[in-house]
Formats: structure tokens, sequence, C-alpha cells
């Protein structure tokens, strides 16, 4: 059920996420929904305002 309301949000053109980030559920599947270069530039903008990892440590970025 979740995969399919993935696909439909998806197929009219929004995301699986929104203001509030990926979290721990949606963090699996992200890979799945968007290509490499947007998720690079996610783990360069966390590095770039938390350094040192510790603002949810592996929650947002896989």
């Amino acid at each position: 059920m979740k995969r399919e309301i993935y696909n439909v949000a998806l197929g009219l053109g929004g995301t699986i996420t929104a203001e509030h980030g990926i979290g721990k559920i949606r963090v699996k599947s992200l890979n799945e929904f968007l290509d490499k270069k947007a998720i690079e530039i996610m783990k360069n903008i966390k590095r770039v305002f938390d350094p040192s990892n510790i603002l949810n440590p592996g929650t947002v970025i896989p």
C-alpha cells in the first residue's frame, strides 16, 4: 500500500516527503525515488550545517 501511494504521488509530480524531511520510515525508499545526484547534494548540504553529524545521525540521509 505504501509503495502504491508513493507511486501515485510521484506520478502527479509530487515527492515522497514534505517539509519535515525523509524520516526513518522513508529513508529506506529514498534511493528508489531520488537519483544519486540529488542524494549527494542533500548529503553535502547536511555536511555544511552539521559537520559533526550530531543532528539526527543516520535519519535523513542513508
